[in-house]
């Protein structure tokens, strides 16, 4: 099985932990996600970025990740700035969906009514793939 690290720091502040945890009834970190801190922050990170963004981004550095789950468009860009494949909270959601863990666009709703921030032409495009998908 896939490794799956989550910065410390990140996962204490994660607003998609704590939208979970209102959405799923007894939403637990799940077992094979390992907090782990990472063990060199990279300075030249631009200073915008929040410290778990910075971190998140170091770490995916050090572990050579596969992908970084990463919402902020100045993080998504420092990490495609560093050649590290990026992908977002819906993207991850849109592909559980698809395996029929849940309804996505009920699952859209449902965190928009948590405070989920996503542009209309995001979630339409998002939307779009999912009903692509299921045809």
């Amino acid at each position: 099985m896939a490794a799956f690290w989550f910065p410390m720091l990140s996962w204490s502040r994660c607003s998609t932990r704590k939208l979970l945890r209102r959405c799923v009834p007894g939403h637990r970190r799940p077992p094979w996600l390992e907090e782990r801190q990472a063990l060199h922050i990279d300075e030249s990170l631009a200073a915008e970025l929040g410290a778990g963004e910075r971190e998140a981004i170091s770490l995916a550095l050090e572990v050579n990740a596969d992908v970084l789950l990463i919402d902020g468009r100045a993080g998504r860009q420092e990490a495609e700035a560093r050649r590290i494949q990026v992908a977002g909270t819906l993207a991850v959601l849109l592909q559980a969906s698809l395996r029929g863990d849940f309804n996505f666009p009920e699952a859209l709703q449902q965190l928009r009514r948590y405070g989920f921030r996503i542009s209309e032409a995001v979630e339409a495009v998002m939307v779009a793939k999912y009903k692509q998908a299921k045809n």
